[in-house]
């Protein structure tokens, strides 16, 4: 949650404070009317309203900012701002960092020029989120059998070589379950629009829904 939005409640409750302070002060509970319970419930309505009206407007100006328009050699974030791509086969993954990294303040850079960015794609995400991990790599479950196994192959060894014995028991494999993968999986949605323009000239805008980088970059390639 933003600053801003902070602010809004804090005024919001403050400003409640003092028209609860108000009624009493100039008697309005001594009447014996419903009005002042009908008074309660559209204001506490126009409240819950207003919250809703501020989170919606901030989870549409955070979709704003992750827009990123696609050039042919460049990509550009009203954020980040103009960061170079030559090569087409790393878009997805430029991107992927850009939005990583995205702070949703209020700084905003100047779109670049027609002359300066011819921009073919515009793409709008809905949902973005990486693989997250207490040092910063991706450790997969495989990779931690792996060393399940290992250092129970090591132990078991070592038992064996101080027992006399022959026979060495093999270590359980350890498997990742669906749930596991769920949680560890990259999301990121959204739509790519397309600019093309017709044989008269005129702009033409063609979009497609994508659920994963491996669409994305076969939409942004195509």
């Amino acid at each position: 949650m933003k600053k801003s939005n902070w602010i809004v409640y804090v005024l919001l409750v403050l400003v409640s404070a003092f028209l609860l302070w108000l009624w009493y002060y100039l008697g309005f509970n001594k009447v014996d009317s419903p009005f002042d319970l009908v008074l309660s419930i559209v204001w506490w309505v126009g409240v819950a309203a207003l919250v809703w009206f501020t989170f919606r407007s901030e989870r549409r100006r955070q979709a704003q900012i992750r827009t990123i328009y696609v050039s042919p050699d460049a990509l550009f974030n009203s954020e980040r701002g103009l960061v170079s791509c030559p090569d087409p086969e790393q878009r997805v993954t430029l991107m992927a960092d850009i939005l990583d990294n995205l702070k949703y303040d209020f700084h905003k850079e100047d779109m670049p020029e027609e002359k300066d960015f011819d921009f073919r794609y515009v793409v709008r995400t809905e949902d973005f989120k990486e693989k997250d991990s207490e040092d910063g790599s991706e450790a997969t479950t495989s990779d931690a059998a792996q060393a399940a196994g290992a250092e129970a192959t090591t132990q078991t060894q070592t038992e064996t070589v101080s027992a006399d014995a022959t026979e060495v028991v093999p270590p359980i494999p350890v498997t990742a379950t669906a749930d596991d993968e769920d949680e560890d999986k990259d999301k990121w949605k959204g739509s790519v629009v397309r600019i093309d323009w017709d044989a008269e000239g005129h702009q033409t805008n063609e979009e497609n829904d994508f659920d994963g980088k491996e669409q994305l970059g076969q939409l942004v390639l195509a």
